[in-house]
């Protein structure tokens, strides 16, 4: 029951962690070198949340960038850049962006793309996160979960195994084991025939033998008879 339980609650973290960081979560893993030096790829940075308006110059914000922008500028989905102008956007504050390793965005920032402001991070931690939002580490995570399941129920598996080819080969084994007996059956009906056969042939072997010797005896008296009369 523990190791059930154990598993159950395993499986729901790993779940859980790994939809949560597909989707919106307060922290985000550095892939690039734009910020460096400031963030280097591999970093974790947790995002706090604010509002547009408490947004100023200087500080560095996350950002979703739309999929048009992704398409023509080649630019990933979320974007951490330092805002280095507050500006307008179809009415609405928006921010001009920059890396500290790179140049200006070529588009700015409207308000209602913003996921938040960076309010620290740790070096190398990211490097994790990263793996595990892979396919690589997907398949991991899974290949570690049958593993770790075959290893809590490795004599539950074992006698479910047992069951299944009870199930399966029994009526076959059940055919062999008869075909087994009718064979054993009929050598000892065949065993026995022949027996009976020896016994019955070698009773007329004798019977015949016993005839022979009759006649030879017979046939040696009437020479002996013949010879005398000739005399």
């Amino acid at each position: 029951m523990r190791r059930g339980f154990l598993l159950i609650v395993l499986i729901g973290f790993v779940f859980l962690f790994l939809n949560l960081v597909k989707a919106w979560v307060p922290v985000m893993a550095v892939v690039g070198s734009s910020m460096e030096p400031s963030f280097k790829k591999g970093d974790i940075i947790f995002i706090r949340k604010v509002l547009p308006s408490q947004v100023k110059v200087g500080d560095v914000i996350v950002f979703n960038v739309h999929p048009l922008i992704q398409e023509h500028y080649r630019y990933p989905a979320v974007v951490a850049h330092r805002v280095i102008e507050l500006t307008t956007f179809q009415g609405g504050l928006a921010f001009k962006t920059k890396g500290d390793n790179t140049a200006e965005d070529p588009f700015v920032v409207p308000g209602c793309d913003l996921r938040g402001c960076i309010q620290y991070s740790l070096p190398y931690v990211g490097y994790a996160l990263l793996y595990f939002q892979s396919r690589e580490g997907m398949l991991f995570a899974i290949i570690a979960l049958i593993l770790l399941t075959i290893y809590l129920y490795a004599n539950e598996l074992g006698k479910a195994r047992q069951s299944v080819q009870r199930f399966v080969f029994s009526p076959v084994i059940e055919q062999v084991l008869e075909l087994e007996r009718k064979q054993e059956q009929t050598s000892q009906v065949v065993s026995q025939a022949m027996e009976q056969f020896a016994k019955e042939y070698a009773l007329h072997l004798s019977n015949c033998t016993s005839i022979v010797k009759e006649l030879e005896r017979n046939t040696q008296e009437l020479h002996t008879t013949a010879r005398s009369s000739g005399k």
